[in-house]
């Protein structure tokens, strides 16, 4: 069975990208809820089930196997915290 995950907004509405807020759109993208396992990671801000507006990338070590990373649309100043990603191939901002 599923939890209900929740993802936990700051105060200006933005998601810190958190493990745990991570793992609950993860989850809510139908994707593995074991870290190592997912090829691939939709952290955009539109066009999903829900809102998502990352500041900044961070928390994603766990992510070790993924190939193809989704971030448009979010308020990203800097391309950073990505070399814990060795598998990445495509990157889309």
């Amino acid at each position: 069975s599923r939890c209900q995950k929740v993802v936990q907004r700051e105060s200006d509405g933005s998601i810190r990208m958190t493990h745990q807020n991570v793992m609950a759109i993860c989850e809510k993208d139908d994707l593995y809820e074991i870290p190592e396992l997912n090829v691939k990671l939709y952290l955009t801000s539109t066009g999903n089930r829900f809102n998502r507006s990352f500041k900044k990338i961070e928390n994603l070590d766990a992510f070790v196997n993924v190939k193809t990373l989704w971030l448009e649309n979010n308020f990203l100043t800097k391309v950073e915290n990505l070399e814990n990603l060795p598998m990445l191939e495509n990157l889309f901002l």
